[in-house]
């Protein structure tokens, strides 16, 4: 992996989300998280009167890795929530200290979502049939 700036990353970041949209990405938000050999991500595009999550592929969860290895020894963050507006994005990270340990993953996402979009209803894609829950 080639080692790139933090600068070079968020865009590469923006350019990954564009792809997984394959469309004009204004109003996408993608929460993510990292810590040593993981990365969990979920990816959203606001549709006006819902939102909907994007199945994001390995190709956004290589350029979040590069990011995370961006910050350096000792800097790197675990959150990371990153949206597009118009042709900007804004990103704002938190790290280790500033998260609470009494939420995993899923309730710190689904808290970011509440504060993100209030009431507004997500749309995940429906489950295939021959699912099996164990």
């Amino acid at each position: 992996m080639t080692e790139k700036s933090m600068d070079e990353c968020l865009n590469a970041i923006g350019q990954a989300i564009a792809d997984e949209i394959d469309g004009d990405p204004d109003g996408a938000f993608l929460y993510a998280e990292a810590e040593p050999g993981a990365i969990y991500e979920a990816l959203f595009l606001d549709r006006g009167n819902s939102v909907e999550y994007i199945e994001a592929s390995a190709a956004l969860s290589t350029v979040l890795f590069e990011a995370w290895y961006a910050s350096g020894p000792g800097k790197a963050w675990a959150t990371l929530s990153y949206a597009i507006v118009g042709k900007a994005f804004d990103a704002s990270f938190q790290y280790p200290d500033e998260i609470s340990n009494d939420e995993g993953p899923e309730e710190r996402r689904r808290r970011v979502l509440k504060e993100r979009y209030g009431d507004k209803p997500i749309k995940y894609p429906t489950p295939p049939s021959d699912l099996i829950e164990l």
